[in-house]
């Protein structure tokens, strides 16, 4: 047709050449080829292994490794709490008295011990928030306050969860106190929940929680000789079960308490320390530390000094019988003020307290301007003073 370019098939069109390849190429494509042949010949009779053990040279010294553990083994406790499942770690709720279903009183009272047994498991995990959560609680409890079976089963919650959890003790302690303001019947019932519990050795460590509640508590209501001689009761139990951690928990108590159980029971205060020093030698370093510092505290009259010391604490007689009269453990009883002590934590002398005393009184009778500067700039003139005057005065509009 006209118009058109001619058209070729397969068998008109000429065969492709082969392209042309220089020597230098050649010989280089070889040179690779070979080298990796080689490379992987290598690989595959290779003995090395990436799994191998790190080579040390003769030559340097490889240390050892020890198993060392401190003290109290706090990397082992740690790492067990968290392989643990974390159930154990669940805070669990007071169990109501087993006889609940059998008083027509639990019935009715029933959703404010439920109401009891929350505000306890949040107190337990976030104390921080009892201020705000005990005023409800208090007002969902006034109806049932004075109904002694109800407050059995009160008492019985907050104990029991003190017992079980160490973290609960100091509001626990709080929540009793506040309750037995407004209820005839609390105090009694704790007392006769405290004459019923026992402990033995297998349970030392729930021992030591209802120990450390005894002592907030003891503290708590202004040293009431009745619970002073629960907590005593219970020292004596820990000594008996005689484990670090119960030498601790003393301790512990002994500087919370030891001023007041002293002048309550001076005898059996002084039993316990002396079976305490008898148990120093073979005691570890932790709580060995801890044991002498409770005994310089107490060889120090527990902080205080020759002329100062809480006169709400009646002195018994074996304090007197124990020191002569003029001793300064006997005469500090008859005085009170506070105690202050200086930036190098020792305490004030007597010269030292008068002079603050009468700075102090120069201070409280000055009669210049309180809005004056106490030390004004050299630089400020009469009318930068003014100025400043004024504006003090702006401020308290």
């Amino acid at each position: 047709m006209d118009g058109q370019g001619p058209i070729f098939t397969g068998q008109d069109l000429p065969p492709l050449r082969r392209p042309n390849i220089s020597m230098e190429e050649t010989e280089t494509d070889l040179h690779k080829n070979n080298e990796i042949n080689s490379t992987d010949s290598i690989v595959s009779k290779s003995k090395l292994s990436a799994e191998a053990k790190e080579f040390v040279p003769k030559g340097i010294y490889s240390p050892i490794p020890t198993n060392n553990k401190s003290v109290q083994n706090r990397l082992e406790r740690s790492r067990s709490q968290q392989q643990a499942p974390q159930s154990n770690n669940i805070i669990t709720a007071p169990q109501l008295p087993s006889d609940i279903n059998n008083g027509s009183n639990f019935n009715d009272y029933f959703n404010e011990l439920e109401h009891l047994r929350e505000v306890i498991v949040l107190l337990t995990s976030n104390p921080g928030k009892f201020d705000e959560k005990v005023p409800a609680l208090l007002d969902n409890l006034r109806t049932c306050l004075d109904d002694s079976q109800m407050m059995d089963a009160v008492v019985q919650c907050i104990v029991d969860q003190a017992i079980a959890e160490h973290n609960f003790g100091y509001s626990g302690a709080r929540l009793f106190v506040i309750l037995n303001a407004y209820s005839s019947q609390m105090r009694l019932c704790l007392m006769n929940y405290c004459d019923s519990i026992e402990f033995t050795a297998p349970h030392s460590d729930k021992a030591r929680n209802y120990t450390l509640f005894l002592a907030e508590l003891f503290s708590q209501l202004d040293w009431e000789e009745a619970f002073g001689e629960y907590l005593l009761k219970m020292l004596q139990v820990l000594l008996t079960f005689d484990g670090p951690d119960d030498i601790k928990c003393i301790c512990q108590v002994l500087k919370l308490t030891g001023m007041s159980l002293e002048a309550l029971k001076f005898d059996a205060v002084l039993s316990i320390v002396n079976r305490l020093q008898d148990r120093l030698p073979d005691l570890p370093t932790s709580c060995a530390n801890l044991l002498k510092n409770v005994l310089e505290l107490r060889a120090a009259q527990w902080g205080r000094n020759n002329m100062h010391q809480p006169s709400t604490i009646p002195i018994t007689h074996s304090v007197q019988s124990d020191y002569p009269p003029e001793s300064p453990f006997v005469q500090r009883w008859s005085d009170g003020g506070p105690v202050f002590y200086g930036p190098d934590g020792l305490e004030l002398s007597a010269e030292e307290n008068a002079f603050l005393t009468d700075v102090a009184d120069e201070i409280s009778h000055d009669d210049s301007d309180p809005d004056g500067l106490w030390d004004p700039d050299p630089e400020m003139d009469e009318e930068m003073r003014a100025a400043f005057k004024e504006f003090v005065a702006m401020g308290k509009k």
